[in-house]
């Protein structure tokens, strides 16, 4: 006991003598920890975050050369709208190149368009439109584009009502279509496309969560099986996107920690060789 009374007193002794050192250590050992939770907390809450909200994590996109379109929307409707093992869909959109007009036709489902709209309004806001439309501004002539009230426009021989204009590049390649075309977009809702599409060149789509790596291999499993010579491309998961900046965490949580065990070795040897003379003084007369 009178040893313990003994060190707790050379404590206290040496934070008054040894202000300096003691702050020293204490800052190293508070900077070190504190940077600690501040990368692995950060960080991790980070990683988990774009799980679930980072769009690239969440595209999927389907590419069909000589499928039927009744078979590519029949897995649209079974496995990716009511699936029981899949998350909601947020967005999905449906190309089909069209020659005659040079452009992209574009069956849009989803709670949000996820393109801005230049003017008009989106599928939303015209509900009760019939046959509505959002159209690239480079299809529509320019007086049109000043006022969009009343403008149409032709789509496999059917007349749309334009009800919003804007940029709308497709997100992935569609088959037959040259690259410039992809800026010529016409955009209708998904019922509609059914209707008048014929074909079905690409598909792209968005879930509202990151599909987890079980999730996924059934998907892709259940693509192939119906589609084996079509193909799939699948997000690349958050663990694999993101591995150096994991790796980096790690490394940072490391040296955060042998920081601090230096920091706390440094001072212990200081300490021992600073109350050397004392202990051993202790020891011969007994004080345990």
């Amino acid at each position: 006991m009178k040893f313990i009374f003994h060190v707790i007193y050379d404590v206290i002794d040496f934070i008054k003598k040894k202000t300096l050192i003691f702050f020293v250590m204490l800052l190293g050992l508070t900077t070190c920890f504190s940077a600690f939770i501040y990368f692995y907390a950060d960080n991790i809450a980070r990683y988990k975050e774009l799980d679930s909200i980072h769009m690239s994590l969440r595209h999927f996109t389907m590419y069909f050369d000589n499928s039927n379109l009744k078979n590519v929307l029949q897995f649209i409707e079974q496995e990716i709208y009511t699936s029981n093992y899949l998350p909601e869909i947020s967005r999905l959109y449906a190309h089909t190149y069209i020659e005659d007009g040079d452009y992209i036709l574009t069956g849009y489902y989803g709670n949000s368009i996820g393109y801005v709209l230049e003017t008009g309004r989106d599928f939303n806001s015209a509900i009760n439109t019939e046959r509505p439309v959002l159209l690239s501004s480079c299809l529509l002539d320019f007086d049109k584009l000043m006022n969009i009230s009343g403008a149409q426009f032709a789509i496999q021989g059917n007349k749309y009502n334009v009800i919003g204009v804007g940029v709308f590049p497709v997100i992935s390649p569609v088959k037959g279509s040259p690259e410039l075309v992809n800026e010529r977009n016409a955009i209708i809702p998904f019922k509609e496309y059914k209707k008048v599409a014929g074909s079905c060149a690409t598909v792209d789509f968005y879930f509202e969560t990151a599909l987890t790596e079980s999730q996924i291999e059934r998907f892709n499993d259940k693509f192939y099986s119906l589609f084996p010579h079509e193909s799939l491309s699948l997000p690349v998961p958050s663990d694999q996107k993101y591995l150096y900046e994991i790796y980096l965490l790690l490394l940072l949580i490391v040296l955060a920690v042998g920081l601090s065990l230096v920091n706390v070795f440094s001072f212990y040897r200081y300490w021992i060789s600073y109350n050397t003379k004392k202990y051993y003084t202790y020891i011969i007369c007994g004080c345990t």
